[in-house]
C-alpha cells in the first residue's frame, strides 16, 4: 500500500506583535490542530515553530494581569487542556525552535520527539577557518542562501524558564523532565536561578536534538521538518500501514511515561492553582513591571 497524500503539518503561531505569547485563544487552537492532525489519517508528523524570529515568549502576561481568580482549577483551563493534549497526542511531535523560547516554550520540549533549535547562520568559510573550523557533529548547516525580505532569522535559539522570579511553580511536568534530562543541579540553574540557555548549550544538554544553521527562517523550517519528512517517506510509506507504524512507535516508546506525566502534570497544575488564588503571580508581575526609577527610589 502506498499513500500518496502524505504531508507534514505544520503549526505556525502569527502573534507577531505579542511574540506568540500564549493566551487562552491560541492554546485552544493548537488543541484543534492537534485533534485535526490527530484524525488525519494522511498525517504522519506536526512541526510547531513560530515566525518572525521568535518560537514564543510563554504565557501571556498581559492575560495574566488581567485575569480574575477563577474558580475553574488550571487543569481544565485552556493552558490544561492544551498539556493534556499534547502529552496524548499520538503521532510524532516536532519543535522547530527558530528563536527565543520562554516558559511553556521550553516546558513543551521535552514532549516532543524530535526538537530542531536555530543556531544562527551558517559560518563563512573565512570564519571557519578563523574559528577552527565547523565544529559539533550534530550541527547541520545549510548553503549560504540569498536573503529574503521579512524572512530573515533575527536570533539564534534561546531557552528560558523564569519561574522562580515570576512567583509561580515549575509547569508542564518540568518537575520532572528536567531533573530527568538535565540531571538535578542543571534542572534547578534554569528553573530556580533562571539560567538562559543558548542552542548550543541546550543541545548539550539534552533539550535539542539539533542545532540547525540557516539565513531565513524558511530554511531553517525546511532543514528542521527534511529528515523527518524523508524518513518518514522513504522508510515507512514504502511499507504498509504508514500510520499504524507511527502510532505503534510512539506508543511504545512514551507507553510507561504518559501516564506519570498526566499525574505530574495535574499535580503541577494544583500547586499553580494555589499560587494564582494566593495572588503570587500578579504581586511579582506588578514589582517586575514597575518603573526602574520608581523601584529604585522606594528601595
Amino acid at each position: 500500500m502506498y499513500i500518496a497524500s502524505l504531508v507534514l503539518f505544520c503549526l505556525i503561531f502569527l502573534i507577531a506583535a505579542s511574540k506568540h505569547a500564549f493566551n487562552g485563544a491560541l492554546y485552544l487552537r493548537v488543541v484543534q490542530l492537534l485533534e485535526r492532525a490527530e484524525r488525519s489519517e494522511s498525517v504522519l508528523a506536526v512541526v510547531i515553530t513560530g515566525s518572525g524570529g521568535y518560537f514564543t515568549s510563554g504565557a501571556d502576561i498581559k492575560e495574566l494581569q488581567r485575569q480574575s481568580i477563577s474558580p475553574v482549577p488550571m487543569i481544565q483551563q485552556p493552558f490544561g487542556v492544551f498539556g493534556s493534549a499534547v502529552l496524548r497526542f499520538p503521532k510524532l511531535l516536532v519543535a522547530a525552535v527558530n528563536g527565543p523560547a520562554v516558559g511553556v516554550g521550553v516546558t513543551l520540549l521535552p514532549h516532543c520527539d524530535l526538537v530542531y533549535a536555530y543556531g544562527g547562520p551558517p559560518r563563512t568559510t573565512s570564519n571557519a577557518s578563523r574559528e577552527g573550523g565547523v565544529g559539533g557533529r550534530r550541527r547541520c548547516g545549510i548553503p549560504a542562501a540569498r536573503e529574503e525580505r521579512g524572512v530573515g532569522v533575527k536570533e539564534s535559539a534561546t531557552l528560558w524558564t523564569p519561574f522562580f522570579r515570576l512567583a509561580i511553580v515549575p509547569e508542564f511536568c518540568s518537575s520532572l523532565t528536567f531533573p530527568e534530562t538535565l540531571g538535578l543541579a542543571r534542572a534547578n540553574d534554569m528553573l530556580i536561578m533562571g539560567r538562559k540557555l543558548s542552542a548550543q548549550e541546550a543541545l548539550s544538554w539534552g533539550l535539542v536534538s539539533t542545532v540547525v544553521t540557516a539565513d531565513t527562517e524558511k530554511d531553517f523550517l525546511m532543514q528542521a521538518s527534511g529528515p523527518v519528512k524523508h524518513n518518514v517517506r522513504q522508510k515507512v510509506v514504502e511499507t504498509c500501514f504508514a500510520t499504524e507504524s507511527v502510532r505503534t512507535f510512539k506508543r511504545m516508546v512514551w507507553r510507561d511515561r504518559r501516564p506519570t506525566m498526566l499525574r505530574v502534570f495535574a499535580e503541577e497544575c494544583g500547586e499553580l492553582d494555589k499560587r494564582m488564588q494566593a495572588g503570587h503571580p500578579k504581586a511579582a508581575l506588578k514589582h517586575l513591571t514597575k518603573d526602574p526609577p520608581a523601584r529604585r527610589s522606594k528601595l
